[in-house]
């Protein structure tokens, strides 16, 4: 047998294990090179006498002494009862019924003090498990009160990650037990406020949720040695961000600095996350839970009755109340905090060139992103059917794009490895100086195209994809209608799949309740808990039409706004570009600053009236571009009423 002590091995990776070894003068240790990544190791035999006391020798003293072994103590986390909920309907406990529509959650409290409860229970899945969040808003957590305005701090931004690093990685033993039983948990800070979730078999589910939202309440466990390994870490993470990522992942870093209209990059992050201390993360902490203007919601879903749903709500809101000493946790009227995206002029496109900073790159990434000018649909009485049909038309456009220009760009020219096409989705709340308006969350629709490649620069990959994207118009008008439906009913059928996972079900709900229940109140009814399937009935209705309509308005150069980040790997190093720009397209080169400077003459992307660009200003962009004009009047012209319907449409709304 080879499973002998004389056989054992033992791997230290530690900086104490690496000194120790360094200033050690035994000679018998080798100092070594790994092959593949170049690392240095140390190398040293095991003492002969321990490996002859592991192997029970005679005459050695014992490595262990038995008396010291004892059991673990008792796992309280381990579910005492896999029982369904008494409340749950005979005909749901004789299994799974997946192909059930989902009920939407019941807003069983909505207290000035507390804030609100959500519930549902399961009725799907038939398992002992349910799923718990707590959601606080909270714009302290990356904000600072100016004159009465919330404004962005990165200080507090950096304070809040390393806060949160510090707190899972100080619970991480003493939940582990909660591990064992199958039980998990997460807390975070982030620009909207402090969340807390948690999941897993129901009947202790409760228990590891209070005590970990007890132990966040009080500071024993922001300590030095803590605050060390996260700051540690964070530092880490952001000094190595721009050398050791892929082009495209610093393309679609640029391309969001640009669209948020917050963050201020990671030079500042890394500059703020070196200037705190101990103490600034203590008095973070206190003021983040002292904060008057934050509001609660707790969803509980599963196998969770309605009074256990009660009870556990009692009980954490009162640990916050104490904390808070007394404090509501139900600010009726406060900012909601979140992302806010910010809104591209039709016609604007801007084109972002910077080289990689990792010396090891050779690919060169191009990210290519289209937004929509139309809000995307939020749901029945949130949206009109303008944008229930452009949502529609979006989705179904980015489906039936992705294979054909995989094909053409990736199989056929083969211009780079990762080659695709995707739909996206981007939030937009509204910003802290607009808060007299009242909270609104506004969605946007995105077409993004995706390349890395070492074979040719960006900028000529960006002539490849409008190339090919000009060429797609040509497929749509002559695809078979058989084949239009048959896309249609495909992602239609994907939209309408059903539900598999209670923690998917929990958190689409959840996000349904973050952007939509502060505009809308108590009415829960008024929530589009699901529209997947208004969206999969539309989709299934649009013709050629309306998918050349929207096409044009989101693609055609006449009318599109874009944003194309561009990121040169050692195959093709940037160099300017000597091309005359297009008008109205604006190009940033290597300046992270001209990022944020360029981005203040944008608005956010909202709803109301006064944001959306009336007709005179575009009409008066075009005057003064006779090329743009023109190609905009053969736009109009040569395809029907396309582009006098977006300039009408963007009048009806402004009305």
């Amino acid at each position: 047998s080879r499973l002998v002590p004389s056989n054992c091995i033992i791997e230290r990776c530690s900086e104490a294990a690496w000194a120790e070894l360094e200033e050690s003068s035994d000679e018998v240790k080798q100092r070594q090179t790994e092959q593949w990544y170049g690392i240095d190791y140390f190398v040293s035999p095991i003492e002969p006498t321990d490996v002859a006391s592991w192997g029970g020798t005679a005459g050695t003293k014992p490595f262990l002494d038995a008396s010291s072994l004892r059991l673990p103590e008792p796992n309280c986390y381990i579910p005492r009862s896999l029982e369904l909920c008494p409340d749950l309907p005979e005909e749901a406990r004789k299994g799974p019924r997946i192909d059930k529509e989902i009920d939407p959650p019941n807003l069983l409290l909505n207290d000035s003090l507390r804030g609100r409860l959500w519930h549902r229970l399961d009725d799907r899945y038939t398992l002992p498990k349910s799923d718990y969040t707590i959601f606080i808003a909270n714009a302290k957590a990356e904000h600072t009160l100016v004159e009465g305005t919330w404004q962005y701090d990165a200080k507090k931004t950096a304070a809040s990650a390393i806060l949160a690093s510090m707190f899972n990685q100080a619970l991480a033993q003493a939940t582990y037990d909660a591990h064992l039983a199958g039980l998990s948990w997460s807390l975070s800070l982030s620009t909207s406020g402090i969340s807390l979730h948690c999941s897993g078999f129901s009947d202790r589910l409760g228990d590891l949720a209070l005590n970990v939202l007890k132990e966040f309440l009080e500071t024993s466990w922001i300590t030095e040695a803590y605050y060390s390994a996260a700051k540690d870490r964070a530092l880490r993470s952001l000094r190595t961000f721009f050398v050791s990522r892929r082009s495209d992942s610093h393309a679609v870093y640029y391309r969001d600095l640009l669209l948020d209209s917050s963050s201020e990059g990671v030079e500042a992050s890394l500059d703020a996350t070196e200037s705190l201390s101990l103490q600034d993360i203590v008095e973070h902490h206190a003021a983040v839970l002292q904060n008057e203007e934050v509001f609660l919601d707790c969803l509980m879903c599963g196998n969770v009755s309605e009074k256990s749903a009660r009870d556990f709500f009692q009980q954490s809101t009162q640990l916050l109340l104490d904390a808070r000493e007394g404090k509501s946790v139900a600010h009726p009227s406060m900012w909601r905090p979140g992302p806010t995206e910010n809104r591209l002029a039709p016609l604007d496109e801007v084109n972002l060139n910077f080289q990689s900073q990792n010396p090891h790159e050779e690919n060169g990434a191009l990210i290519m992103t289209y937004q929509s000018p139309i809000p995307s649909f939020r749901g029945k009485g949130l949206s009109s059917e303008e944008s229930l049909e452009n949502t529609a038309s979006v989705r179904l456009l980015s489906h039936m794009l992705r294979e054909p220009l995989f094909n053409e760009l990736r199989t056929k020219q083969a211009l780079g490895y990762i080659v695709s096409s995707y739909y996206d989705l981007a939030l937009s709340l509204r910003p802290a100086n607009l808060k007299d308006l009242g909270p609104q969350c506004v969605t946007i629709d995105l077409i993004t195209v995706a390349i890395l490649s070492r074979k040719m620069e960006p900028a000529q990959l960006k002539v490849r994809t409008d190339e090919f994207l000009t060429k797609f118009r040509d497929i749509l008008l002559q695809m078979p209608e058989s084949e239009i439906e048959s896309h249609a009913t495909a992602l239609s059928t994907k939209l309408l799949k059903p539900t598999q996972k209670l923690s998917t079900e929990a958190s689409s709900h959840f996000s349904k309740i973050k952007r939509y229940a502060p505009e809308i109140g108590s009415a829960a009814s008024g929530i589009p808990w699901n529209n997947a399937p208004v969206l999969a009935a539309q989709i299934r209705k649009l013709s050629r039409d309306d998918l050349l309509r929207t096409w044009d308005r989101i693609v055609l150069p006449a009318h599109r706004s874009r944003v194309v980040s561009m990121v040169h790997g050692s195959s093709f190093p940037f160099s300017e570009d000597k091309a005359k720009p297009r008008p109205f397209a604006k190009t940033v080169s290597n300046s992270v600053q001209d990022i944020l400077s360029l981005r203040k003459e944008f608005r956010p992307f909202d709803m109301t009236p006064s944001e959306l660009r009336n007709n005179s200003s575009i009409f008066a962009r075009l005057a003064k571009n006779r090329p743009v004009a023109a190609l905009a009047a053969a736009s109009v012209f040569g395809m029907g009423y396309l582009g006098w319907t977006l300039f009408s449409r963007s009048k009806k709304r402004a009305s």
